[in-house]
């Protein structure tokens, strides 16, 4: 079973011209398999749970109102990271 994307590529960019190209690009697969998507929520909940497992230095990039991430998670994980270096 498939279901549609609700990505568009106004959510990825403010640019109009990458936005139109990403709309219009023939390679860009609307449709998600459920089970991709069920793997998926299962493997961010692991890794939201095994955070603390990771000790190495990681630098954490993220939007401040992105569409498509939610950054409250995002913000967890990195909370629970367990490197020495801040």
């Amino acid at each position: 079973m498939y279901v549609k994307s609700y990505v568009s590529g106004k959510m990825l960019t403010h640019d109009p011209m990458f936005s139109r190209s990403y709309d219009e690009d023939p390679l860009v697969s609307k449709q998600i398999a459920v089970n991709i998507l069920l793997d998926l929520f299962d493997v961010s909940a692991r890794l939201l749970a095994d955070a603390g497992a990771v000790v190495t230095p990681t630098l954490l990039l993220s939007a401040r109102a992105d569409w498509v991430g939610k950054n409250r998670p995002q913000r967890t994980f990195f909370e629970r990271l367990s490197s020495p270096l801040e």
